[in-house]
């Protein structure tokens, strides 16, 4: 029998090799893409195809802050919480062959962390809570709770509930302006972050980046 070019040889599941192992070839995955089921390969790093993504969870992503939530009716008590964030941004490589910069993203979240730590976390948007400031005071009324506290202790927030969900939305909304101002989305397509308010108990934001036409 003629010997087959080692490139175009198609192995049994089961055969092992006598020889050496290589490195597959084109020829390889043309002659298993015509056993049909067997997608081809794309190999090529820059290909639009491509979807690469970072983790940022480091220990300065965290704040320290109390809050409630409203709920079927009913408003919690105030209580605080240690929470904890973690960042995935995902999205082609720029031309330097990463996502985004780690250090620029890990630096400007923990700003906005720092925005969030040690206060009371209030909705201002929300329809079923009503906040009042007068002398240097807040007067939070929301079904049958009703709280004092000292403006400078207050963070007023552009939500309509501080659940970690909505936490999450808001520190991807300030995330992804910061990162415009300081020129850093490059190829983006979405910032996902989740806010830890408990353990394992996570809150979770999707944001897709959306560029002009």
């Amino acid at each position: 029998m003629t010997a087959q070019p080692l490139d175009r040889v198609i192995r049994a599941p089961n055969q092992v090799p006598a020889g050496p192992l290589r490195v597959a070839t084109q020829g390889d995955a043309v002659g298993l893409a015509a056993f049909g089921n067997h997608p081809q390969i794309d190999d090529d790093p820059t290909t639009k195809m491509s979807q690469y993504a970072v983790r940022v969870h480091p220990g300065e992503l965290h704040f320290n802050a109390a809050h409630f939530i409203t709920f079927n009716g009913t408003c919690e008590n105030l209580h605080g919480h240690n929470f904890h964030v973690r960042i995935d941004a995902r999205g082609e490589n720029t031309d330097d062959a990463f996502v985004i910069d780690f250090v620029l993203l890990t630096r400007l979240a923990a700003q906005i962390c720092k925005e969030l730590h040690d206060g009371v976390l209030l909705p201002a948007e929300s329809r079923e809570v009503r906040i009042e400031e007068r002398d240097g005071l807040v007067s939070v009324h929301s079904y049958d709770k009703r709280f004092v506290l000292p403006r400078e202790s207050c963070i007023l927030l552009p939500l309509p509930n501080t659940t970690a969900e909505m936490l999450a939305f808001h520190i991807s909304r300030r995330l992804m302006q910061e990162l415009e101002r300081a020129q850093g989305i490059g190829k983006l397509r979405s910032l996902e972050v989740a806010v830890e308010e408990a353990d394992q108990q996570w809150g979770v934001y999707t944001r897709e980046v959306v560029r002009d036409a």
